[in-house]
């Protein structure tokens, strides 16, 4: 008893020391639960975003965007073949195809279509709403194709409307150039 009783102070505060000990562990696990929920909405949000893909008319679109370009293939690779003086000539005889085969109202339709879901699931991941793993594995191919196939039509759009930031973080998030398309 004695023994007890002379340890009684040592015990109780072992006894609060171990509560407190406690109370961070339980903090700590809690905190862990809650970033891995969330990299799992994250996840999950990314995913809704891959089925949405598949199953909407931005696939349609995409299509049709690639349809557009098959199409247009002897055009392009006659272009692309060709000799110029210098890449100036080759860019601009490349972007005045483009645009010339974009003119269409259904082109644009598309691509409207396609450019504004990619440019959405960019923001999503910028929001920290989405997870950048996922979405990169299954948009980032498509989306920059899409873009640099079609980047004389956007840089037309910012030229007609007198807006650089048309489509532009489709471009930073997916294209990353070094420079403007633009220029």
């Amino acid at each position: 008893m004695k023994l007890l009783t002379a340890n009684k102070d040592i015990a109780d505060a072992l006894k609060s020391w171990l509560g407190v000990i406690g109370i961070l562990f339980a903090g700590a696990y809690s905190l862990l639960e809650y970033i891995e929920h969330k990299k799992g909405v994250k996840v999950e949000r990314s995913l809704s975003y891959v089925e949405h893909y598949r199953d909407s008319s931005t696939t349609e679109s995409k299509l049709f965007l690639n349809q557009l370009l098959a199409d247009n293939h002897l055009a392009l690779a006659k272009i692309l073949n060709a000799e110029y003086e210098n890449e100036t000539a080759l860019n601009n005889t490349y972007n005045k195809f483009i645009v010339q085969i974009t003119d269409k109202p259904s082109v644009q339709r598309n691509l409207e279509i396609a450019f504004s879901f990619f440019e959405e699931v960019a923001i999503c991941v910028e929001r920290d709403l989405c997870d950048q793993q996922v979405i990169n594995s299954f948009f980032a191919n498509d989306a920059k194709a899409l873009f640099n196939s079609f980047s004389p039509y956007v840089c037309s759009l910012r030229q007609q409307w007198k807006n650089n930031t048309v489509y532009l973080k489709l471009e930073q998030f997916y294209v990353q150039p070094e420079k403007d398309i633009c220029s």
